[in-house]
C-alpha cells in the first residue's frame, strides 16, 4: 500500500474510532437518540439526492439496505450508548457484526463457514461472555443486548447490500448508493424518535442546539459516515476487501482508547482481557484461513 493510503485509511480508523466517543458526547448535550440518527442520515439525503444519479439497483434493495443500517442498526447502537454501554466497549461489541455475517452468508448464500472461523466465534464469544458478566462494566445488560442486536442487524444489512450488488444493472458508484439510501431512513427514524424520546425531547433538543452539538452532528454525518464509507470502499476498491479489512481490528483500540482519555472510561485487566479475546477471535476468523495457507506452503517440501 502507498505511504499516502496508508494514512488515509489509519486516518479512517481515528475517525471511525472517535465516532463513538462522539456520539455519546453529542447525546449527553441534550440529543436524543432517534433525532441524531434521523440527522446524520437526513443531512447526506436532502443536500445532495438532487445532484446524485440512482444507482442502478432495484428500489426495494436501496431501501431495505438504508432502512436496516440506518433506522434500525445506528438506531438500536445510539439507543445502547445512550442505556449505558460504554462508547469504548460499544466500538468492540459491534465488531461481532464480522460473525453474525458469516452466518447469514453460511445461511442465505450458502456459503462454507470454515474451521478458523468458528473458532474465532468462540473465542470471540468468551470475551463476549467476560464483558456481559463483568461487575465492573460500565453497562447494563439491557444496552449490552442493544448493541449485540445492532451488530445483528449490520450483518442484515450487508446482506441487502450484496443482493443489491447482484441485482444491479450497471456499475453501483459507492456515492450514489450511500446518498440514495440514506433517502429511506429519516422519515421512519423521526417517527420512532417521537414515540422513543418523545415530543418534549426532540423540543428542547432543538431549542437547546449549539455549536459544540452541530459539530457533533457534521462529524458522525460527513465524517464517520461519508467520508468513512467513501475513503474505505476507494481502498477496498484498489487492494482489495481482504487486506483492507484488517485495519478495521483498530476501531476498538481507537473507540476503547479515546473513551478512556476523553470520557474517563476505565480499561480493567478484565476488560483488556475481554478485549483481546473479541480482536483474537475476529482476528482468527477473518485471516485464519490465509494464515494457515501460507503457513502449509512454506513448510511443504520443495518438488524435486
Amino acid at each position: 500500500m502507498k505511504l499516502r493510503d496508508l494514512l488515509i485509511a489509519l486516518l479512517v480508523i481515528l475517525v471511525w474510532g472517535l465516532n463513538f466517543v462522539v456520539i455519546r458526547l453529542t447525546m449527553n448535550a441534550s440529543m436524543p437518540p432517534m433525532l441524531l440518527v434521523t440527522l446524520r442520515y437526513a443531512l447526506i439525503a436532502l443536500p445532495l439526492l438532487p445532484f446524485v444519479k440512482r444507482p442502478p439497483v432495484p428500489l426495494r434493495y436501496l431501501a431495505a439496505y438504508g432502512l436496516t443500517l440506518g433506522t434500525v442498526h445506528q438506531g438500536l447502537l445510539f439507543i445502547g450508548i445512550k442505556a449505558g454501554m460504554g462508547a469504548g466497549l460499544s466500538s468492540l461489541v459491534l465488531q461481532t457484526q464480522v460473525f453474525f455475517t458469516f452466518v447469514m452468508a453460511a445461511v442465505f448464500l450458502k456459503e462454507r463457514v470454515r474451521p478458523e472461523q468458528l473458532a474465532g466465534i468462540a473465542l470471540a464469544a468468551i470475551g463476549l461472555y467476560m464483558i456481559a458478566t463483568a461487575t465492573e462494566q460500565s453497562a447494563n445488560p439491557l444496552a449490552f443486548m442493544l448493541i449485540i442486536a445492532s451488530a445483528l442487524t449490520w450483518a442484515a444489512a450487508t446482506m441487502f447490500s450484496k443482493a443489491a450488488s447482484n441485482r444491479a444493472t450497471g456499475p453501483v458508484d459507492p456515492l450514489a448508493f450511500m446518498v440514495w439510501t440514506a433517502a429511506f431512513p429519516p422519515l421512519p427514524t423521526l417517527a420512532l424518535a417521537f414515540v422513543i424520546d418523545g415530543p418534549l425531547a426532540i423540543a428542547a433538543a432543538v431549542t437547546h442546539l449549539n455549536w459544540s452539538v452541530a459539530a457533533g452532528i457534521a462529524f458522525i454525518t460527513y465524517g464517520s459516515t461519508l467520508f468513512g464509507f467513501m475513503v474505505w470502499n476507494r481502498l477496498i476498491a484498489s487492494y482489495g476487501a481482504g487486506y483492507v479489512t484488517q485495519f478495521s481490528l483498530l476501531v476498538p483500540v481507537v473507540g476503547m482508547t479515546s473513551a478512556a482519555v476523553v470520557l474517563g472510561e476505565t480499561i480493567t485487566p478484565a476488560k483488556a482481557l475481554a478485549g483481546l479475546l473479541v480482536l483474537a477471535g475476529l482476528a482468527l476468523a477473518m485471516f485464519g484461513g490465509r494464515v494457515i495457507t501460507r503457513f502449509s506452503e512454506t513448510i511443504a517440501p520443495r518438488g524435486a
